[in-house]
């Protein structure tokens, strides 16, 4: 009877904990420790789970599961070495922490090695005449390949998957751990785009803000501002302007994005935002005339 009833608070609390994401629209997530089949990579497993980590908690729309808790199932199942650790207990073990969806990372390569790559070089000499010569520099070449999973819990599906691949050169340089920690630092940067291509941000666009002098609109209105991470213009965020259109197909409704146009931000104030038009001015017009509800959906940032 008591283990019945410390059952039930502990079920409580974990229902508690999902309907309380979904009044705040946040999705709750785990980043699980990464793994490396890779021997080399796997001395930077702490620093690739930190950049994606990051990547994720930068987002407001995401609640950031705190890594001991998932710390805590690795080493109950000595999965540390194992690269095909999303199976059926883990996805229990990510219910009952709450988790929406799991984040799985493995280093398939990271290598480097040391060349020696010859430049031409030119200078003046003393009689001022153009010489030039061939000169050994040293540079190290890095490789990396990693692979990032997103499981959606509820059904135990793959959601999405990333590769993220490069293979950069460093000149005049004879340190490999530099040049490997700066090519991880890439795979934050990466993780941000991959997120906002899985998880689109739509917002609304409230009204037309300004006009020119056609009368064609210039600004929008956005609902979405500071608690959408959005930024001004000057860090380049883009989005894209979008209907929804649903078309029934055997019997079915189906969503479909439609492009209207693109705008950028010119300005953000709280939770709304200010928006310039780049392309699709007559078509924005028409929609919003008509009664349509028209969404921004980030493209990058």
């Amino acid at each position: 009877m008591k283990k019945q009833f410390i059952a039930s608070i502990i079920l409580f609390g974990v229902i508690s904990s999902v309907i309380a994401q979904d009044d705040t629209k946040s999705l709750v997530l785990g980043v699980l420790p990464v793994t490396s089949s890779s021997q080399s990579g796997s001395s930077y497993i702490d620093n690739v789970r930190e950049k994606i980590t990051n990547a994720f908690a930068s987002k407001s729309r995401f609640t950031v599961v705190d890594r001991s808790r998932l710390d805590a199932i690795y080493q109950e199942r000595n999965l540390q070495k194992r690269e095909d650790f999303m199976d059926g207990d883990i996805v229990a073990q990510g219910k009952s922490i709450g988790a929406q969806f799991l984040v799985s990372t493995n280093i398939s390569e990271l290598t480097y090695a040391n060349v020696i790559v010859q430049k031409d070089k030119w200078g003046i000499d003393k009689a001022g005449k153009v010489i030039t010569w061939k000169e050994n520099v040293p540079c190290i070449d890095v490789s990396m390949v990693v692979n990032i999973q997103l499981m959606d819990v509820s059904t135990g599906v793959i959601k999405a998957n990333k590769n993220i691949s490069q293979t950069p050169r460093y000149e005049n340089q004879t340190e490999a751990h530099s040049c490997i920690l700066t090519t991880l630092n890439n795979i934050y940067g990466y993780t941000v785009v991959w997120i906002n291509e899985v998880f689109p941000v739509e917002m609304k666009i409230i009204r037309i803000e300004t006009t020119d002098k056609k009368g064609l609109p210039k600004t929008v209105l956005v609902k979405g501002g500071e608690d959408m991470n959005m930024q001004d213009s000057r860090r380049g965020t883009e989005l894209d302007v979008i209907e929804n259109e649903i078309i029934q197909v055997d019997g079915k409704d189906l969503k479909r994005a439609v492009s209207v146009g693109k705008v950028e931000v010119e300005s953000v104030q709280g939770e709304l935002s200010v928006c310039k038009i780049k392309t699709g001015q007559l078509a924005i017009q028409q929609k919003l005339n008509e009664g349509k509800t028209l969404y921004l959906r980030i493209i990058s940032y």
